[in-house]
């Protein structure tokens, strides 16, 4: 009987370990793609992003900084600088100016490709 409680016990721990490891890695692995998503984004005024925070407040600005720790991001209401953790951020969405000239471009070309259509019916 003392074996089987021991095993049942042992197999609890073991199981609750395995959980929060699990747990663990999926909160990493979602902040590794934040931080790569901010990192193609880049810094400035053109790295415009929307923060959503886990406490439910939302910051939007640009990016005035990005390091392994946090990011600064610059609001774009107050001009104040907002420190933000990634541990912090649920949802993160930017664009810079490279994504604004890329849709435009598609845009133009799609427009263009209508005109042409168009035209050779």
């Amino acid at each position: 009987m003392k074996k089987l409680v021991s095993f049942i016990l042992v197999a609890s721990i073991q199981i609750l370990f395995v959980g929060s490891v699990i747990a663990e890695t999926k909160e990493e692995k979602k902040i590794a793609k934040i931080k790569s998503e901010i990192a193609k984004l880049g810094t400035g005024p053109d790295a415009r992003i929307e923060v959503k925070l886990k406490s439910g407040a939302k910051v939007k600005g640009h990016v005035a900084e990005a390091n392994p720790e946090h990011l600064v991001i610059t609001e774009a209401k107050t001009g104040q600088n907002v420190l933000v953790s990634y541990p912090q951020i649920k949802q993160a969405k930017g664009n810079n100016f490279n994504t604004r000239i890329a849709i435009a471009i598609g845009v133009i070309a799609f427009v263009i490709f209508i005109i042409l259509a168009g035209g050779a019916s």
